[in-house]
């Protein structure tokens, strides 16, 4: 198992689109938000270019394990004795990877802009562990979709859709929430919150926050992760793989 995740990990570091990613990562999160007149605003920008880290991976991650199956090299892995459920969850912690590397570098890009800006750095760093999450939980359902369609164009073609509805219903959801309040206002919020996307806008100041939504959004995160990984591995032992 250790050899067919190092086996993941060496083809990840000799792509060069996740250098790209990383690079534009810090620089965009830096002269994006290092450029603010104020260190609220900065803040606020921050969490914005956030959102970078799951539109990169709903494109990535596609296209790297898509190259799995376009040269062959997971049936060589089969041919070798890896179990399926060894080589799905060798292929969640790769990705896994990508996230944590992007989220370093959005990191960086952003506690260099708080300090030239003079805002407080710990506003960032209290926020990076819920962040991460859902970014994990993110790339969970993205790496769901990637190990079942072997052809990367369509799995790419998804996300895109699937970002782009995302990015319409989770600030309708919060937005209607602010005009009926009440009850069905927080089971909205709870809704939307749910899901990486909807966490996102949250974040962003889409909406108030409520009590122990902190500690809802990690085990909605959690619950993503869980039953994408789980059922992912489920669906793909059973896949026919030609």
């Amino acid at each position: 198992m250790t050899k067919l995740i190092n086996s993941y990990l060496w083809r990840l570091f000799r792509n060069k689109l996740l250098y790209v990613g990383l690079a534009a990562a810090f620089i965009i999160t830096f002269a994006g938000a290092g450029t603010e007149s104020s260190s609220e605003q900065a803040f606020l920008m921050i969490k914005v270019f956030g959102v970078g880290i799951i539109a990169f991976t709903s494109v990535f991650v596609p296209l790297f394990l898509g190259r799995e199956y376009s040269d062959k090299t997971i049936r060589n892995k089969f041919v070798c004795g890896y179990t399926r459920p060894q080589v799905y969850f060798a292929s969640c912690i790769a990705v896994t990877a990508v996230v944590v590397l992007m989220t370093a570098a959005w990191l960086t890009g952003a506690v260099l802009a708080m300090q030239v800006t003079g805002g407080d750095v710990g506003q960032i760093t209290a926020h990076i562990g819920e962040i991460l999450l859902f970014c994990i939980a993110h790339s969970a359902f993205v790496t769901f979709f990637s190990m079942l369609i072997p052809y990367p164009a369509i799995c790419v073609a998804i996300q895109i859709m699937i970002f782009q509805i995302g990015s319409f219903v989770a600030p309708v959801m919060l937005s209607i929430s602010h005009n009926t309040g009440g009850e069905l206002g927080k089971a909205l919020i709870y809704a939307a919150n749910a899901f990486p996307l909807g966490q996102w806008f949250s974040s962003i100041g889409l909406t108030e926050g409520l009590g122990g939504m902190g500690a809802y959004r990690a085990i909605a995160s959690v619950a993503v992760i869980t039953v994408f990984t789980l059922s992912g591995c489920l669906m793909f032992r059973k896949k026919n793989i030609r």
